[in-house]
């Protein structure tokens, strides 16, 4: 739950048209958050609870709160934060995009892979971010951000979404959501 603080910091967020990202935020406090802000918010690169209760997946009941206020979930691409399988991948990444348009709608999902060059199993195995159990050391098709994006508008194109529904994700949301609180 926000504190008076951060129910402070919410509404001067709001007022200079920041954008709030609830990726690294607690159920309670990304509820509160979504609740108390004028704007919609987003999580910018997690999973659903519905298809895998990693630390990173949010519950239904965020989801559909994000979406009634406008608000965008973008799905990693991060290793073990969508599965636990030996072996994760493209597949991983769209079981939750899917999930997620289902539940809350094409307007409310994006690609938020929060990858990079480095190893990310060897930076998590550093900070014990998801225990000891870290199953997959990689997400094959989308190891690195070179190949990550033309990968996943692949799938999306062979899992039959359609053109309009591809530019949403692959960044009409996101612009819309920037567009509405930034200006």
């Amino acid at each position: 739950v926000l504190s008076p603080f951060g129910v402070r910091v919410v509404e001067k967020m709001n007022e200079l048209g920041m954008i709030i990202d609830l990726s690294h935020s607690g159920k309670n406090t990304a509820m509160d958050t979504i609740d108390r802000s004028r704007d919609p918010v987003m999580f910018s690169h997690n999973g659903a609870a519905g298809v895998f209760k990693g630390e990173r997946c949010i519950t239904d009941e965020q989801l559909k709160a994000l979406a009634e206020k406008g608000g965008v979930i973008g799905i990693s691409g991060v290793p073990n934060a969508l599965s636990d399988a030996k072996r994760q991948g493209i597949k991983n990444w769209f079981d939750h995009a899917n999930y997620c348009v289902d539940l809350i709608g094409i307007d409310h999902v994006a690609i938020g892979t929060d990858i990079n060059w480095q190893d990310h199993v060897a930076i998590h195995k550093l900070s014990g971010q998801f225990g000891e159990h870290l199953a997959a050391e990689y997400m094959e098709g989308i190891e690195n951000p070179a190949e990550a994006y033309q990968n996943v508008i692949r799938c999306l194109v062979s899992e039959g979404y359609s053109d309009q529904e591809i530019e949403k994700i692959a960044g009409g949301n996101a612009l819309r959501l920037i567009e509405k609180i930034v200006g």
